[in-house]
């Protein structure tokens, strides 16, 4: 698992990524990270694994994001219990 503070620039993130990518069942990410953003690192593992289900986590208002969403992609909105992470995760993992 990478943390956040391993996305800093100057981060080999795709050799941090390439041995460890097989085991990412789904990604889960902040939009808004420093450096590299979640949305680019969503884009980076699917190059290395298409298909990759990816749960994108944000503070901005519900809807307001949906673009993103869709094709594997999920959003959801901060502040969220466990139980809607897991409905979330359920969501994108479920559906082809």
């Amino acid at each position: 698992m990478l943390s956040h503070k391993q996305t800093p620039k100057g981060l080999e993130l795709e050799g941090q990524l390439t041995p460890r990518i097989f085991c990412l069942h789904p990604l889960i990410t902040d939009i808004a990270l420093p450096g590299l953003d979640g949305r680019q690192l969503a884009q980076l593992a699917r190059q290395y694994r298409p298909g990759l289900k990816v749960l994108f986590a944000t503070g901005y208002a519900e809807g307001s994001l949906d673009e993103y969403s869709g094709n594997g992609i999920g959003i959801i909105t901060k502040p969220f219990s466990i139980s809607t992470l897991a409905h979330k995760v359920w969501d994108i993992i479920s559906h082809e």
